[in-house]
């Protein structure tokens, strides 16, 4: 009788060791693309805050600006203060000690800057309060971790 032959393919240790490296070489890969998409959509985020911030912060200085020349133009406080009020944007009012003035920047991505002035007797323009607002929902969303 004659031996069939049939083909049999072994497996041995260095067909075993490359299946390894080659599922390894496939996890990594994936593992790098998944890393590589999570930070391109941090730094978006980030670069989106970054320009909302800027506009906010030209905006507050520009404001300055139009109040520090309000105050040089002005004759005395309830001219200033009445200058101020008349821009509409402003709420200034004459106290013991100048006139406080104080202003919100308009909301831009959800972020605003809160300012306060204070005007002393000497036309000095003093800021006392120059705070960035995040509004509710993007400080949730800031605040939200993952829970596993």
């Amino acid at each position: 009788m004659k031996k069939q032959e049939f083909f049999s393919m072994r497996i041995n240790g260095l067909s075993v060791i490359m299946m390894l490296i080659l599922l390894c070489l496939t996890v990594f890969g994936v593992l790098s693309l998944v890393s590589a998409n999570a930070e391109l959509r941090l730094s978006n985020k980030n670069a989106s805050h970054i320009a909302a911030y800027s506009q906010c912060d030209a905006q507050a200085q520009h404001a300055l600006s139009d109040i520090c020349n309000s105050v040089a133009s002005a004759e005395n406080y309830d001219e200033i203060a009445a200058i101020l009020n008349g821009y509409g944007k402003y709420c200034a009012a004459v106290v013991e000690d100048g006139i406080s003035v104080d202003f919100e920047t308009e909301k831009f991505d959800s972020l605003s800057i809160d300012v306060k002035l204070n005007i002393d007797s000497n036309r000095k323009v003093t800021v006392e309060k120059y705070m960035l607002n995040i509004s509710e929902a993007e400080a949730q969303e800031e605040m939200s971790l993952w829970q596993g």
